[in-house]
């Protein structure tokens, strides 16, 4: 049965019914928006990281674990690794911030809002954030493909619990440290494709690594880069956190074989995801071990670990290379709640009948933005899976496209951000999981079908509508012209 054919089945008659409360369990966002900024003043970051996990249990006489991200109602048979909720602490002139990245498809910004009320106030925490790693191999977080029961409510409780255990004792655990940045390419061969017309990739590879001020070892590494993790076969039963797993295993452990082995550096590791609209993918896409030379091919494990693990190699020889110290420390973030117009029928039908745990308020979700600085790096928040054009340019015009006569998004944000840093992130399905962002004048969805397409092309029926990419682009460019002062 498609997933389409399990909508009119059972979620269109619990509409019908009334079965569920619109908004149920809906939870408002911060008091206000957030501005917080520290100015340089001669002391270090103090920084914690820590790890928890939030696999489900799996087996006899447990409740069933279906997976997110890929076909209706695939159950959890087995576990490959666990999945975690990875967070970093960092303070510095009054101002501390908590950031924290789960494995999971998305992360719904009621939950955050969740996670938020329950930090007690003596942690001292003045804002946080929660990214998702959009792996297509971990449970349903959001409620869409667990029909029709939705998301597991009880384990997404002790998801908030375990984020909120890691935060704490991240924050117990830091110390004075050092920060360098670190910025390369990965190319896109061997890493990812994109399945979308106009082809647009962003294949910049960020990362941070802090290290005791005193002895020099390291207290975490974050990386950042694009792409879908689902080198797992999406028909399949696999628990995983996807090559996100190896890609930090490998950072910290060390990673290849024989001569070709590089060194680890230690600490905790944390993957941020950046631009996966499009679609970026690795699907289709043969993967070449760094090591060894082999091949792989077909979506599986031993692919999940080789894009991984050369992942792990290209982060450790950037490291190893040297990067730029940042002897400026300070903090600032600025988070600003939005109302993100949906006119897709099938966010709102799940909204209504309360599949989507959300508030779905005069045809508009509450969501957020935001920037993030730690000292010479710059990020921007998107709430969803942002497509590159918005990054880096290339949005398109193409002939059959339903919407506008004009490109809305003309200044690519990391345009935005180059005068202003060096080291541009960009955090997508940031404190929220709204589906895909994409260019107001590449929506597609009646005939004739851009890019002389047969049939309409993936994106828009995972989309909030035409107005989403648009809507969410221009609040994060004008806080990155507020920043800029201008």
């Amino acid at each position: 049965m498609n997933a389409m054919s399990v909508w009119r089945r059972f979620v269109l008659p619990l509409a019908v019914a009334g079965g569920l409360v619109a908004g149920l369990g809906a939870r408002g966002l911060f008091a206000g928006d957030v501005l917080l900024k520290s100015e340089p003043d001669g002391k270090p970051f103090v920084v914690g990281a820590a790890v928890a996990d939030i696999t489900p249990e799996i087996g006899p006489g447990k409740r069933t674990v279906f997976l997110g991200g890929s076909g209706v109602n695939r159950p959890a048979r087995r576990v490959l690794d666990p999945i975690t909720a990875r967070a970093l602490v960092v303070e510095h002139g009054g101002v501390k911030i908590a950031l924290a990245a789960v494995d999971l498809v998305g992360f719904m910004n009621n939950e955050v809002a969740a996670v938020r009320e329950s930090l007690p106030a003596a942690w001292g925490i003045n804002y946080l954030m929660v990214c998702a790693t959009h792996v297509h191999s971990a449970p349903d977080s959001i409620g869409i493909w667990a029909l029709p029961l939705g998301a597991d409510r009880a384990w997404l409780a002790k998801v908030r619990e375990r984020i909120k255990e890691a935060v704490g004792r991240a924050n117990e655990a830091r110390r004075p440290a050092r920060l360098t940045h670190f910025l390369t390419h990965t190319g896109v061969k061997g890493f990812i494709r994109d399945s979308r017309p106009p082809e647009v990739i962003d294949d910049t590879l960020t990362a941070m690594k802090f290290d005791d001020a005193e002895t020099g070892a390291t207290i975490a590494t974050v990386v950042g880069w694009g792409n879908h993790p689902e080198t797992i076969p999406l028909d399949g039963n696999d628990l995983s956190s996807d090559f996100p797993h190896f890609l930090r295993e490998g950072v910290a452990s060390g990673v290849g074989a024989g001569d070709k082995r590089v060194l680890g550096v230690g600490g905790t590791v944390i993957f941020w995801n950046a631009c996966v609209g499009g679609l970026m993918t690795p699907l289709g896409v043969p993967v070449k071990r760094f090591d060894t030379g082999e091949v792989v091919a077909g979506e599986s494990y031993k692919k999940a670990q080789a894009l991984g693990d050369n992942l792990a190699a290209i982060t450790l020889k950037t490291i190893a290379a040297g990067g730029t110290s940042d002897d400026q420390p300070r903090l600032y973030a600025h988070a600003r709640r939005v109302r993100i117009p949906v006119s897709n029928p099938r966010f709102r039908l799940a909204a209504l009948t309360g599949l989507i745990q959300r508030d779905n308020a005069n045809g508009t979700l509450e969501s957020e933005v935001g920037v993030v600085e730690i000292g010479l790096m710059q990020a921007i928040l998107a709430p969803g899976e942002v497509y590159p054009e918005l990054v880096v340019g290339g949005v398109e015009m193409p002939e059959g496209h339903d919407r506008g006569d004009r490109v809305l998004e003309k200044v690519p944000l990391k345009k935005a951000m180059e005068n202003y840093t060096k080291f541009p992130w960009v955090i997508g399905l940031a404190n929220d999981e709204l589906g895909y962002l994409l260019p107001y004048t590449q929506w597609d969805e009646q005939k004739p079908f851009t890019y002389q397409l047969r049939s309409a092309p993936y994106g828009e029926e995972n989309s909030p509508g035409p107005e989403g990419g648009p809507r969410v682009y221009g609040e994060i460019y004008h806080l990155l012209k507020e920043r800029a002062g201008g």
